[in-house]
């Protein structure tokens, strides 16, 4: 949501806060993911499932560690990285 300007870092957190109520792991990338994590963690979100890595490429390694059959996966987009 790099786009959003100023309110980037209000509505990343706000975006955490909604995974909450939907998400069993939150694997979260790059530097957006400490608003997302505060928006989780205030909607009471476990902060076992809860990991942090600073690349997408350390992502789809720890993916494969949490998926199983029937599993739904959002990548939200890794634009901030070739926005910059």
């Amino acid at each position: 949501m790099v786009e959003l300007g100023e309110e980037q870092e209000t509505l990343n957190r706000a975006f955490g806060a909604h995974m909450a109520a939907c998400a069993d792991i939150a694997i979260l990338v790059g530097p957006n993911g400490p608003a997302m994590e505060d928006g989780l963690l205030s909607a009471s979100f476990n902060q076992s499932c809860l990991i942090r890595v600073e690349t997408l490429a350390q992502a789809m390694e720890k993916l494969p560690l949490y998926q199983e059959p029937g599993c739904t996966v959002l990548f939200e987009n890794d634009l901030t990285d070739n926005f910059n």
